[in-house]
């Protein structure tokens, strides 16, 4: 039912740490795990011409490269699990775990969750803009008239900006 009130999604994003490039990127309502890890890790060797026009973004292969893998540096989160890491080795991709409470170790990675927060997120319907709710507050997603595949369509035009037009930090 289209008018039924949806959580906010959960976005796992696969980004290349020198220069903050976005390879892949899963967003769905299931809480983070290692599935939705592995499945945005999948995303980043693909080739995101068809998964792009399923949202009405036109590319060509170049505006939007896949990211092969041999080494993957992971916070302590969704993907350190026996079978996450298993995966990866099954497919010779090997893993590395950052310390934990450490985020200056990712600085490329910890800035990616805003990218697509500020470009997409913030910008849709229902959006908190970033405040965090005080008791008494309104719930602005309460008022929003939006779908998921509006929602992606924003967040891949905002990755491909990201990738494509931004200067990278570096």
């Amino acid at each position: 039912d289209p008018m039924v009130l949806m959580p906010q999604s959960y976005n796992t994003k696969v980004v290349e740490a020198y220069t903050g490039y976005i390879g892949g990127f899963y967003s769905s309502f299931e809480r983070p795990s290692t599935i939705t890890s592995l499945l945005a890790l999948a995303h980043a060797e693909q080739d995101k011409v068809a998964f792009c026009a399923r949202y009405g973004v036109t590319i060509t292969p170049e505006e939007w490269l896949p990211l092969s893998m041999k080494m993957v540096e992971g916070d302590n989160g969704e993907a350190k699990s026996e079978k996450g890491i298993h995966a990866l080795t099954t497919s010779e991709i090997s893993m590395e775990f950052a310390k934990a409470y450490a985020a200056e170790l990712k600085g490329p990675v910890e800035s990616a969750h805003h990218v697509v927060a500020s470009g997409a997120g913030h910008l849709m319907a229902g959006s908190s803009q970033g405040r965090r709710h005080e008791r008494g507050d309104r719930n602005p997603a309460k008022d929003a008239c939006q779908t998921h595949d509006a929602y992606m369509t924003a967040a891949i035009q905002k990755i491909l900006r990201h990738n494509n037009i931004e200067p990278a930090d570096h």
